[in-house]
């Protein structure tokens, strides 16, 4: 209880600290620091941390393990290629069905389109 130097008499004091209020008080704040962070993080560049400027290029790190590793690569990949081109489709051997004129395999015994023994 509380003194009311206004109303002569002791009140209980209403209010006091809301946390609905300080959340909605507190977005407004927490995404305008938000922005200023972002503004601040996409206008650095890139920056290089010996000397500060931002003259930093991407490009890979050619080392003699990656130049050696390249180079078996593209000569495998070429002998796979040439191996591919070597090899020829199986030939399958075709004979005609004498009930029915359906070409079946010759190791075929009944015809697979009408079932008439060869």
């Amino acid at each position: 209880m509380r003194y009311c130097e206004n109303c002569k008499v002791f009140v209980k004091p209403e209010g006091g600290f809301s946390v609905f209020w300080f959340i909605v008080l507190m977005i407004p704040f927490v995404l305008f620091l938000w922005l200023i962070y972002l503004f601040y993080y996409l206008n650095k560049g890139d920056l290089c941390p010996m000397c500060g400027s931002k003259t930093l290029k991407y490009k890979p790190i050619e080392t003699p393990q990656q130049e050696a590793y390249d180079n078996w690569l593209h000569r495998e990949k070429v002998k796979l290629s040439e191996n591919i081109l070597r090899i020829k489709p199986p030939t399958i051997k075709l004979k005609y069905c004498s009930y029915c004129g359906d070409r079946i395999k010759v190791v075929l015994e009944y015809c697979s389109y009408c079932g008439a023994k060869q």
